[in-house]
Protein backbone atom coordinates (compact mmCIF):
# COMPACT_ATOMS: atom_id res chain seq x y z
CA UNK A 1 0.00 0.00 0.00
CA UNK A 2 1.80 3.61 -1.10
CA UNK A 3 0.58 6.33 0.00
CA UNK A 4 1.80 9.19 -2.79
CA UNK A 5 2.85 12.56 -1.93
CA UNK A 6 3.75 14.07 -5.04
CA UNK A 7 5.27 17.34 -3.38
CA UNK A 8 7.85 15.17 -1.18
CA UNK A 9 11.33 14.25 -2.60
CA UNK A 10 12.71 10.83 -2.51
CA UNK A 11 14.46 9.92 0.80
CA UNK A 12 18.46 9.07 0.06
CA UNK A 13 20.71 7.94 2.16
CA UNK A 14 24.69 7.66 1.63
CA UNK A 15 27.08 6.03 3.71
CA UNK A 16 30.90 6.18 3.50
CA UNK A 17 33.13 3.75 4.05
CA UNK A 18 37.09 3.61 4.66
CA UNK A 19 38.73 -0.35 4.22
CA UNK A 20 35.02 -1.61 4.28
CA UNK A 21 34.02 0.21 7.72
CA UNK A 22 31.52 3.45 7.55
CA UNK A 23 32.70 6.68 9.37
CA UNK A 24 29.85 8.86 7.70
CA UNK A 25 26.47 9.19 6.44
CA UNK A 26 25.18 11.53 4.67
CA UNK A 27 21.35 11.99 4.22
CA UNK A 28 18.99 13.94 2.05
CA UNK A 29 14.91 13.71 2.97
CA UNK A 30 12.62 16.05 3.71
CA UNK A 31 11.06 15.80 7.21
CA UNK A 32 8.34 18.78 7.55
CA UNK A 33 4.79 16.11 8.46
CA UNK A 34 2.63 15.41 5.88
CA UNK A 35 -0.61 16.95 5.18
CA UNK A 36 -4.12 16.30 6.54
CA UNK A 37 -5.36 14.60 3.34
CA UNK A 38 -2.32 11.99 3.55
CA UNK A 39 -2.65 11.24 7.47
CA UNK A 40 -6.16 10.89 6.86
CA UNK A 41 -6.05 8.04 3.85
CA UNK A 42 -3.00 6.81 6.82
CA UNK A 43 -5.23 6.21 9.44
CA UNK A 44 -8.51 4.65 7.24
CA UNK A 45 -5.92 2.14 5.60
CA UNK A 46 -4.60 1.09 9.29
CA UNK A 47 -8.00 0.83 10.54
CA UNK A 48 -8.93 -1.25 6.98
CA UNK A 49 -6.36 -4.13 7.23
CA UNK A 50 -6.95 -4.01 11.44
CA UNK A 51 -9.09 -7.42 10.86
CA UNK A 52 -5.97 -9.32 8.41
CA UNK A 53 -2.97 -8.78 10.40
CA UNK A 54 -2.07 -10.77 13.62
CA UNK A 55 0.66 -7.32 14.68
CA UNK A 56 0.83 -3.88 13.48
CA UNK A 57 4.74 -2.90 13.47
CA UNK A 58 5.44 0.74 13.74
CA UNK A 59 9.45 1.85 12.78
CA UNK A 60 8.60 5.78 13.13
CA UNK A 61 12.15 6.98 11.84
CA UNK A 62 11.30 10.77 12.48
CA UNK A 63 10.58 11.56 8.33
CA UNK A 64 7.50 13.34 8.88
CA UNK A 65 4.99 10.39 8.24
CA UNK A 66 3.73 10.02 11.82
CA UNK A 67 2.51 12.87 14.04
CA UNK A 68 1.29 12.54 17.23
CA UNK A 69 -2.28 12.63 16.12
CA UNK A 70 -1.03 9.60 13.82
CA UNK A 71 0.23 7.41 16.52
CA UNK A 72 -2.29 8.22 19.18
CA UNK A 73 -4.93 6.85 16.43
CA UNK A 74 -3.05 4.01 15.85
CA UNK A 75 -2.69 2.82 19.20
CA UNK A 76 -6.21 3.46 20.10
CA UNK A 77 -7.42 1.81 17.05
CA UNK A 78 -4.71 -1.81 17.77
CA UNK A 79 -6.11 -2.00 21.72
CA UNK A 80 -9.70 -1.88 20.40
CA UNK A 81 -9.12 -4.24 17.77
CA UNK A 82 -7.18 -6.33 20.22
CA UNK A 83 -3.99 -6.20 17.81
CA UNK A 84 -0.51 -6.07 18.98
CA UNK A 85 1.38 -3.40 18.35
CA UNK A 86 5.26 -2.99 18.27
CA UNK A 87 7.00 0.40 18.26
CA UNK A 88 10.93 1.53 18.06
CA UNK A 89 10.86 5.16 17.29
CA UNK A 90 14.30 7.06 16.56
CA UNK A 91 15.59 10.69 18.46
CA UNK A 92 15.70 13.61 16.46
CA UNK A 93 17.89 16.72 17.88
CA UNK A 94 17.92 14.75 21.29
CA UNK A 95 14.00 14.65 21.44
CA UNK A 96 12.42 11.28 21.57
CA UNK A 97 8.74 10.96 20.69
CA UNK A 98 7.99 7.70 22.71
CA UNK A 99 5.41 9.28 24.52
CA UNK A 100 3.25 9.54 21.59
CA UNK A 101 2.78 5.88 21.76
CA UNK A 102 1.74 5.60 25.34
CA UNK A 103 0.03 1.83 25.55
CA UNK A 104 1.43 0.36 23.09
CA UNK A 105 2.08 -3.53 23.48
CA UNK A 106 5.79 -3.31 23.18
CA UNK A 107 8.15 -0.38 22.86
CA UNK A 108 11.54 -0.68 21.78
CA UNK A 109 14.39 1.44 22.66
CA UNK A 110 18.07 1.88 22.91
CA UNK A 111 20.10 3.49 25.75
CA UNK A 112 20.49 6.64 24.39
CA UNK A 113 16.44 6.92 23.74
CA UNK A 114 15.37 5.23 27.39
CA UNK A 115 17.03 7.61 28.97
CA UNK A 116 15.80 10.39 26.85
CA UNK A 117 11.91 8.99 28.07
CA UNK A 118 13.73 8.74 31.94
CA UNK A 119 16.81 10.29 32.70
CA UNK A 120 16.63 7.83 35.77
CA UNK A 121 17.09 5.40 33.75
CA UNK A 122 20.54 3.29 35.08
CA UNK A 123 22.05 0.64 33.13
CA UNK A 124 23.20 -1.07 36.92
CA UNK A 125 19.80 -1.10 37.20
CA UNK A 126 18.09 -2.70 34.45
CA UNK A 127 14.86 -4.50 36.38
CA UNK A 128 14.15 -1.21 38.03
CA UNK A 129 14.62 1.33 35.37
CA UNK A 130 12.51 -1.02 32.76
CA UNK A 131 9.62 -0.84 35.41
CA UNK A 132 10.05 2.91 35.40
CA UNK A 133 10.22 3.42 31.67
CA UNK A 134 7.01 1.06 31.21
CA UNK A 135 5.03 3.15 33.52
CA UNK A 136 5.74 6.27 32.05
CA UNK A 137 4.73 4.75 28.78
CA UNK A 138 2.09 2.33 29.98
CA UNK A 139 3.17 -0.33 28.09
CA UNK A 140 2.37 -3.71 28.22
CA UNK A 141 5.97 -5.02 27.41
CA UNK A 142 9.86 -2.39 27.16
CA UNK A 143 13.02 -3.78 25.63
CA UNK A 144 16.15 -1.40 25.94
CA UNK A 145 19.11 -2.53 23.23
CA UNK A 146 22.04 -2.53 24.75
CA UNK A 147 24.75 -3.17 21.87
CA UNK A 148 27.32 -5.27 22.81
CA UNK A 149 25.93 -6.40 25.55
CA UNK A 150 22.82 -7.54 24.70
CA UNK A 151 18.85 -6.21 25.58
CA UNK A 152 16.63 -6.17 28.75
CA UNK A 153 12.78 -6.59 28.45
CA UNK A 154 9.98 -6.37 30.74
CA UNK A 155 7.44 -8.62 29.33
CA UNK A 156 4.31 -7.65 31.84
CA UNK A 157 6.21 -8.55 35.04
CA UNK A 158 8.76 -11.01 33.30
CA UNK A 159 12.00 -9.93 33.16
CA UNK A 160 13.91 -11.39 30.58
CA UNK A 161 18.30 -10.70 30.26
CA UNK A 162 19.81 -11.78 27.39
CA UNK A 163 23.33 -11.47 26.53
CA UNK A 164 24.81 -11.53 22.94
CA UNK A 165 25.76 -15.63 22.66
CA UNK A 166 28.69 -14.50 19.96
CA UNK A 167 30.80 -12.27 18.63
CA UNK A 168 30.25 -10.56 15.47
CA UNK A 169 32.98 -8.68 12.93
CA UNK A 170 30.73 -5.76 12.97
CA UNK A 171 31.41 -3.33 9.91
CA UNK A 172 28.13 -1.43 9.99
CA UNK A 173 25.45 -1.11 12.75
CA UNK A 174 23.22 0.33 10.09
CA UNK A 175 19.82 -1.62 10.05
CA UNK A 176 20.82 -3.33 13.17
CA UNK A 177 17.92 -1.92 15.16
CA UNK A 178 15.34 -2.92 12.38
CA UNK A 179 16.68 -6.54 12.43
CA UNK A 180 16.00 -7.05 15.89
CA UNK A 181 12.09 -5.24 15.64
CA UNK A 182 11.87 -7.30 12.81
CA UNK A 183 12.95 -10.62 14.82
CA UNK A 184 10.45 -9.89 17.72
CA UNK A 185 7.50 -9.26 15.19
CA UNK A 186 8.17 -12.93 13.92
CA UNK A 187 7.76 -13.88 18.04
CA UNK A 188 5.11 -15.21 20.32
CA UNK A 189 2.51 -13.02 22.08
CA UNK A 190 3.63 -12.47 24.89
CA UNK A 191 7.30 -12.51 23.98
CA UNK A 192 9.20 -15.18 25.29
CA UNK A 193 13.29 -15.47 26.37
CA UNK A 194 13.88 -17.44 22.84
CA UNK A 195 12.67 -14.79 21.32
CA UNK A 196 14.81 -12.12 22.28
CA UNK A 197 18.07 -14.54 21.90
CA UNK A 198 16.96 -14.94 18.29
CA UNK A 199 16.67 -11.20 17.77
CA UNK A 200 19.79 -10.38 19.18
CA UNK A 201 21.53 -12.91 16.87
CA UNK A 202 19.99 -11.30 14.03
CA UNK A 203 20.92 -7.88 14.88
CA UNK A 204 24.44 -9.13 15.43
CA UNK A 205 24.57 -10.45 12.01
CA UNK A 206 23.04 -7.45 10.53
CA UNK A 207 26.36 -5.26 11.37
CA UNK A 208 28.33 -7.78 9.55
CA UNK A 209 27.42 -6.61 6.97
CA UNK A 210 27.36 -2.70 4.75
CA UNK A 211 24.09 -1.08 4.55
CA UNK A 212 20.64 -2.67 5.02
CA UNK A 213 21.34 -5.71 3.28
CA UNK A 214 19.72 -8.26 6.02
CA UNK A 215 21.88 -11.61 6.59
CA UNK A 216 20.82 -14.86 5.41
CA UNK A 217 18.47 -16.97 7.35
CA UNK A 218 20.05 -20.09 6.82
CA UNK A 219 23.30 -18.28 8.98
CA UNK A 220 20.84 -17.87 11.45
CA UNK A 221 19.51 -21.19 11.49
CA UNK A 222 23.01 -22.36 11.65
CA UNK A 223 23.86 -20.73 14.73
CA UNK A 224 20.53 -21.13 16.37
CA UNK A 225 21.27 -25.25 16.15
CA UNK A 226 25.24 -25.22 17.33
Amino acid sequence: ILLKDRKRPMTVKERFLITGHKFLDWHHFDSDPIGAPIERQLIAQVKNNLPRVEKVIVADYRHGLLSERTASAIVALCRKAHVPLYVDSQIVHAQGNHRWYEGATLVSLNLKEAIAVDPLFDKEKLKLSLGRLKKILSAKGIVVKLAGDGSAALIGTKYIRTAVPYKVNAVDPTGAGDAFLASLALGKTPLTAQDFKRANMWAALATTIVGTEPPSRAELEKILRE
